[in-house]
């Protein structure tokens, strides 16, 4: 994204994590939203509404314009960037791209030391889309790799690559605690993200918090938990918001018992973890999207593009507290919604696509300005909103029922469940 210099102000900071693959998915269409909003601002000349600098970060080229790249720390598996190299740049089947494969092969030809070399042939991993082509239609593709609709540039300072195992083949990648293992075994991968953290704070003015976007399936619950150690450790007075998410699974939906005791020790040791080092903490979960579904006939719960984009809107629609150009950052986010450090796990409901005129604002502001005594269904009870956060079942007090997290009783004898499950569950796989 290139923007005039003289459109942008310099203003308050925030740095952005995405730990895991789905995390990525859902970083990805979050990206791409901020990129077509600024991009919006700038074609139709308006003041922006939201600052640019607040989550990118600039630099200068040669035309006096601001280049704009995400300030963010992108971790995943380097077998999940698909198509994009280690500098952050996504290799497209676009015309230039084609040029230049032309005059490999052509130098190839030319190079008598390569007289066995019948064709030379560079082809992207995966399926990325042409960001130059406005008409295409991307609402039932179903992509392998985050990288393949990133409508926006990366830099080799924004990617942490980890391996799917460590050196002595001790880890599964399934588990919380193979994460802390991984990074507690990899000096080079903890010191290559704080290098790149460092490098992006010292650009910063002012860097008010972060937020994060980070799995909780596998070893990303562990790993996210590991970061969050040394930003306390050098960071301690910036709020850190955390949205933690789990994708669809169709072997959770078929019941199968070894998976859905996965999620529930990784669900477990993430709450009990990552929570606490968190100011403020907002489960996601795509499990069970049976409303979103009657309302969005063409939604796939299998396909992570899908799913991802309508978490990704919802968090976008949730951090304009926050990102808009209004007297209010960050820690009053937090301070708003959280009710103290132990209570700060917050639930995330949305309505989408939705019918708006079903929710009866007129009726309930002439309600309100009446100051009528009548019971108004609040916004979050409409039977309109889907819940996105994962609702808890507390199979030891309470068998037959379903409920909310309402109160510290219910709270810590879910959470007690949980890690007694998770527990037993670490036991028999270790």
């Amino acid at each position: 994204m290139n923007v005039n210099n003289n459109n942008i102000s310099t203003n308050s900071s925030i740095i952005t994590l995405q730990v895991g693959t789905f995390s990525n998915f859902i970083g990805t269409h979050y990206w791409n939203i901020q990129n077509d909003n600024y991009n919006y601002s700038i074609n139709n000349k308006l003041e922006f509404e939201i600052n640019p600098s607040l989550l990118f970060r600039a630099s200068n080229n040669r035309d006096d314009n601001t280049k704009y790249t995400p300030r963010v720390l992108v971790f995943d598996y380097a077998d999940n960037f698909g198509a994009m190299n280690k500098d952050g740049v996504v290799y497209r089947h676009n015309q230039n791209n084609k040029q230049q494969q032309q005059q490999q092969q052509n130098n190839y030809n030319n190079n008598s030391n390569n007289n066995n070399v019948v064709r030379y042939e560079t082809k992207p991993i995966g399926s990325p889309i042409n960001i130059d082509d406005p008409e295409q239609d991307n609402r039932l593709s179903n992509f392998e790799f985050w990288s393949d609709y990133l409508q926006t540039d990366l830099t080799s300072n924004n990617i942490v690559t980890l391996s799917q195992v460590n050196q002595n083949n001790n880890i599964s990648g399934k588990l919380f605690s193979d994460g802390i293992d991984l990074l507690e075994q990899s000096n080079e991968i903890l010191d290559h993200y704080q290098d790149n953290l460092r490098r992006m704070m010292e650009e910063c003015d002012l860097m008010i918090g972060f937020q994060c976007f980070t799995d909780v399936d596998g070893i990303w619950g562990g790993v996210c938990s590991s970061l969050y150690e040394h930003l306390h450790d050098e960071y301690g007075s910036r709020p850190i918001v955390t949205f933690a998410t789990t994708p669809h699974s169709s072997s959770i939906s078929s019941l199968m018992e070894s998976a859905i005791d996965e999620r529930i020790y990784n669900s477990a040791h993430t709450i009990a973890n990552i929570a606490q080092q968190s100011s403020l903490y907002i489960p996601l979960s795509a499990q069970r999207w049976s409303n979103l579904q009657q309302s969005c006939n063409l939604l796939n719960m299998s396909n992570r593009y899908q799913t991802s984009s309508i978490i990704a809107a919802t968090i976008d629609t949730t951090t304009l507290y926050y990102r808009s150009n209004f007297n209010l950052g960050i820690s009053d986010f937090c301070k708003h919604l959280a009710l103290g450090s132990h209570k700060n796990i917050c639930s995330l409901s949305t309505s989408y696509p939705g019918d708006i005129n079903a929710f009866h604002f007129e009726k309930m502001l002439e309600q309100y300005q009446q100051q009528s005594t009548q019971t108004v269904v609040p916004l979050y009870a409409n039977p309109l909103m889907n819940f996105l956060s994962p609702k808890l079942q507390n199979r030891i007090h309470r068998p037959n029922q379903n409920f909310d997290i309402d109160t510290d009783r219910e709270s810590s004898a879910t959470l007690e469940y949980l890690m007694t499950v998770s527990d037993a569950y670490s036991s028999s796989s270790r």
